[in-house]
This record gives C-alpha cells, sequence and structure tokens, in this order.
C-alpha cells in the first residue's frame, strides 16, 4: 500500500494549514487524544481524511486520493473502507454537514466491477441517506436518492428511519417516495416523541397537525430541555402535563414554571416536591414563585426534606429563604446554619439525601 509522504515541505505545510483550520472550528479538538498512538501513519491519515471533510477541504481530499490514500478496502473477505476511530465514517460526517460534492467525489472513488464493493457503496449511501435526513439537509437527501444505486431489501425501514428529521420539507419528499404515503398514529407519534427530544418545533407541529398523539414523556423532555415553544405546542394539544413541574424546575427556567401553573399544574406534584427540588438546585426565584402558586412547604415530610437538603448541601441563601417561611413549628431551637452534619436529619427523621458538592466546604 502506497502511503502519503510528509517528508515534502509542502505537502507538510498544507496539511498543517489544514489541522490549524480545523482546530480554530473546534472540530478535531480529540484528533490530539493522549491515548492515540501517532506511531500509526496510516490511522493519522484516516483522521486527516475525516478532518478534510468536516472543514469541506475537497483540495485536500483530492490530494490524497491521488497521493495513494485508499478509501476502499479490498483485501479479500475484509471489504469495507476507511474510517477514523476518533472521528467516524466519511460518508456519515459527509452527509451530516452537508458536503454534497465531496459525497459525490467519495462514491465517484469506488472501484468498478466489483459486487462486494457495489454493496458497500450501497451502504454508504443508505448511511448518508439517514445522516443527511437527521442534520436536515435537503440537497445532501435529493442528491442521494438521485444517486443510482441498489435501494437495501429493508428500504422502507430505512425510508422509516429517515423520517426522523427536523426538516418538514424533507419529511414530505421522503413521504412522497414511499409505496405507502400514510403513516399510522403510532408512527407519527413516535416521531413526535423524537422531534420533541431533539427540540424540532416545526417537525414536532407538522405531526400534530398530522395527528401525531404526545406520548407521556413529551411534555416532561420538553421542560427539561426548556424548549418553550414546544411546551406552549403541547399545551395546546392537551398533553399529559404529568411529571412536567418538576422537570421545569430542573431546567431552571422560571419563564416555564409560570406557564404550567398558569395553565393548572400542580405545584405539589412529584416525589420529591418541586419546591424541595427548587431548594436542591438553589433557584430561589422558582422557590419564591411555587410558594406564591400553592406548594405545601409546612409539613415536616416536605420542609424537612427542604431544609436538609439546603444545610447538607451548604445552601446558605436557600437557608435563609427557608427560616424566613412559617414551617410547621413555632421556631427552630437555632438557625439552621449552627447545626452539625447529621443533626438536622435526626430532627427532621430524614432518610439520606442526595449531597451536592460545595467548593466552600472542601477541606474543612
Amino acid at each position: 500500500m502506497t502511503k502519503i509522504s510528509l517528508s515534502d515541505r509542502r505537502v507538510f505545510h498544507n496539511y498543517m494549514a489544514l489541522l490549524s483550520s480545523a482546530a480554530y472550528y473546534s472540530c478535531l479538538a480529540k484528533l490530539f487524544h493522549h491515548n492515540e498512538d501517532w506511531q500509526d501513519e496510516m490511522k493519522f491519515q484516516d483522521h486527516l481524511f475525516l478532518g478534510a471533510i468536516i472543514i469541506n477541504s475537497k483540495v485536500v481530499l483530492e490530494d490524497m486520493l491521488e497521493n495513494g490514500y485508499l478509501l476502499w478496502d479490498l483485501q479479500p473477505r475484509r471489504y469495507s473502507y476507511a474510517c477514523s476511530s476518533l472521528l467516524g465514517d466519511p460518508f456519515y460526517v459527509a452527509a451530516h454537514h452537508g458536503r454534497t460534492e465531496i459525497l459525490g467525489l467519495l462514491l465517484l472513488d469506488a472501484p468498478r466491477g466489483c459486487k462486494q464493493i457495489a454493496e458497500l457503496q450501497d451502504y454508504a449511501i443508505s448511511t448518508s441517506f439517514m445522516s443527511a435526513a437527521f442534520a436536515g439537509q435537503l440537497e445532501t437527501v435529493q442528491f442521494l436518492y438521485s444517486w443510482t444505486w441498489t435501494f437495501p431489501q429493508d428500504g422502507w425501514h430505512l425510508h422509516s428511519q429517515a423520517l426522523c428529521t427536523p426538516n418538514v420539507t424533507i419529511f414530505n419528499f421522503i413521504i412522497t417516495t414511499r409505496r405507502d404515503k400514510s403513516l399510522g398514529i403510532s408512527h407519527l407519534s413516535d416521531l413526535l416523541e423524537k422531534a420533541v427530544e431533539g427540540g424540532w418545533f416545526w417537525m414536532a407541529r407538522h405531526l400534530l397537525m398530522l395527528g401525531a398523539k404526545p406520548r407521556l414523556s413529551c411534555l416532561p423532555t420538553a421542560c427539561r430541555k426548556g424548549f418553550t415553544a414546544i411546551v406552549h405546542l403541547l399545551l395546546e394539544y392537551k398533553a399529559d402535563t404529568e411529571g412536567s413541574v418538576a422537570q421545569a424546575v430542573l431546567s431552571g427556567q422560571t419563564k416555564l414554571v409560570r406557564i404550567l401553573l398558569d395553565h393548572g399544574c400542580d405545584p405539589n406534584e412529584g416525589t420529591p416536591p418541586p419546591i424541595v427540588r427548587a431548594v436542591q438546585l438553589e433557584h430561589m426565584a422558582i422557590f419564591k414563585l411555587l410558594k406564591e402558586r400553592g406548594a405545601v412547604l409546612d409539613t415536616e415530610h416536605v420542609s424537612g426534606q427542604a431544609i436538609v437538603l439546603a444545610h447538607r448541601n451548604c445552601l446558605d441563601s436557600m437557608l435563609d429563604l427557608l427560616e424566613q417561611n412559617k414551617l410547621y413549628w413555632s421556631a427552630p431551637p437555632r438557625p439552621f446554619k449552627e447545626y452539625g452534619p447529621g443533626e438536622l436529619e435526626h430532627l427532621f427523621h430524614c432518610p439520606a439525601l442526595p449531597m451536592r458538592p460545595c467548593v466552600s466546604c472542601v477541606g474543612k
């Protein structure tokens, strides 16, 4: 196998310029992993090839291919194409970044007249098709669909996977290419769940208009990730609100918590209750909002959990806030901050609770 010589000063300069450019885009930071064996020149070339794809340097790719870099492995019983252990599959990466011209270059580089390579090329196109759809690369999806290739036996399954896309135009394009152009409610609901997970508002809206039913996890997921527009959309379509307030508290977005409470969600739903989560994460604004909207704090179980968590995690601001609220006793024996480790747990009969590291307590 012919190796690309890096002894030539011009070639070395060009490749170092490529790596410098890639470092600027922060996409090749993993290239210099300390565990990587840089004595393997071919492995380095695989990483370099993927780096050129990521920053869309067709000139470097053509230079490498012309100077002996073998993308397609023709060894008997081992037909494959080169991948980077750090940066991945060249076809998947090219499609994900919408490098349509580079995809054409890679596919045209495949040797002709070999059945195994032809099958491998079809696999590469399938991988690229799904990657481009998932990344919302319309031009790349259309390019790959028009390429002459053998549609896999599970082609309709491939279509179903490619429907998981943030791009409504791609979704409609793939639907028009299917033999069965209608989708069942269950399939639409599965796609909606993925759209919510990805934060794809327009796709979620399109799927709901087609009849998708929000699953139980949809609204809590949107709340946890802070997707305000999707939360509004799901509430409009009467999505189940169970667990949503607690997840909104975890996102730290007061606006989301207010939206849910205005919609009529229970401020006490969840274990532990949302107000305890607000204390644990030191969300003072959310704590005050929940208290104003009826969150129960004056019971031994709830106030005990809140006080113990604030004390164990050294959250002085929350301890001060809790002391300002009337709890289930007339007055604590002494300020919460004066208690030692474990004393509050004994006072409130609280079980062991998770502890958040506190920088101020390190070394004490």
